[in-house]
């Protein structure tokens, strides 16, 4: 046998499970679970009395020890709780008041918060609670609206904005499909009701710009969702006008009956790269680029210099007639110097008839070097 305790309910003699019951626990817990609470919940009376857990395991038609998980269970949803004589019940007013009430303003030591951030979260509870519940907001959206402010950092008004977002769609009662808004909310970096703002007129931007394209291309159908996150890749993150937009679509339509939208990726990119943010930017750039083209062209075509014309390519000796005497006496020297040597003489004699033929048909030209396989003059 057990001894169980019950509270007297101070609040409503006769109302032993409040609603939130229903709304908060009953959802959590397992048939056996749910059923072993009812019955326990039945069977107590205000004060102390005894609880037969065999009787209890035979009602419930299960054997003890999963009794015995079920009321671990209860326990740890706070329902109910283990004393040194058996169980207590949880006085269920007190529990789900207690849960109601935000957790930042239950004591200090919980969140490190500025009294005035309790006071706006206060504040904005309570306007919710009184302008979309009328008093009687379900008790998980305490707790929704305590993770929002604190945890994702979200301002009063922007929380005060999603509880209108869920109206909207008939969702006031749904927490799970409002943690869903908030989540994506959180994910697309809103904050404030101005970035919510912000990306209202963006999205009506874009639906704008849509379906000038749908028109211009003559689509029977509206633009995909693939074909949106390219337009609002380019407006948004590459902060293109739409003006550049529209020129690469007329550009792409030139070239391809139906203008592929990667095509025009390519072009658009290449001009957000070069930081062009005008049509005047975009034709100045390209007459650029031609002229630049059309002299590497001219460069290419122009026939390289070689030979004669690859010699002259340089600034040229001016001889003066008394250097060309010099190496006339040169030569006449050589061939009269009895003791030269035979073989130095003829090379000597050689250069020098070179240079001396070469400087009469070319006077303003350097005279030329023998190599060292010249052969003789004979």
């Amino acid at each position: 046998m057990l001894e169980i305790t019950r509270a007297q309910d101070r609040y409503s003699p006769d109302l032993h499970i409040p609603a939130a019951f229903f709304l908060e626990d009953m959802p959590q817990l397992d048939e056996i679970s749910l059923r072993a609470f009812l019955l326990i919940l039945a069977q107590a009376q205000p004060g102390t009395s005894q609880l037969d857990e065999q009787a209890l395991a035979q009602q419930l038609q299960v054997p003890p020890d999963r009794l015995l998980d079920s009321l671990k269970l209860l326990a740890a949803r706070g329902l109910l709780s283990w004393t040194s004589q058996g169980l207590e019940l949880a006085d269920l007013q007190d529990h789900y008041r207690q849960r109601a009430v935000p957790q930042a303003a239950r004591a200090d030591s919980d969140h490190n918060l500025a009294a005035q951030q309790r006071a706006d979260l206060a504040d904005l509870v309570g306007q919710i609670n009184h302008t979309f519940y009328q008093g009687v907001m379900p008790l998980s959206f305490y707790n929704s609206i305590e993770k929002w402010f604190l945890d994702y950092g979200f301002a009063p008004d922007l929380i005060y904005a999603l509880f209108n977002e869920i109206k909207q769609y008939s969702k006031l009662q749904a927490n799970s499909y409002a943690e869903q808004v908030a989540a994506a909310w959180r994910e697309e970096g809103l904050r404030t009701f101005s970035d919510l703002n912000a990306r209202h007129e963006a999205r009506q931007g874009l639906k704008h710009y849509a379906a000038i394209l749908e028109r211009k291309l003559r689509l029977t159908s509206r633009l995909t969702t693939y074909q949106l996150e390219y337009l609002k890749r380019w407006l948004y993150e590459w902060d293109l006008p739409f003006d550049l937009i529209d020129e690469a679509f007329r550009r792409a339509a030139s070239k391809q009956a139906q203008p592929n939208f990667n095509y025009v990726e390519a072009i658009l990119k290449n001009w957000s790269e070069a930081g062009l943010r005008s049509l005047a930017e975009v034709d100045q750039y390209e007459a650029n680029y031609q002229a630049q083209r059309q002299t590497q062209q001219e460069a290419k075509r122009r026939p390289a210099r070689s030979g004669s014309q690859a010699m002259g390519n340089f600034d040229q000796r001016q001889y003066q007639e008394e250097e060309i005497t010099s190496l006339y006496r040169s030569l006449d020297f050589l061939k009269s110097d009895p003791g030269a040597k035979a073989a130095e003489a003829e090379t000597d004699a050689s250069s020098a008839y070179r240079s001396l033929d070469f400087l009469q048909s070319d006077p303003a030209a350097e005279p030329a070097v023998a190599s060292p396989d010249a052969g003789s003059v004979n």
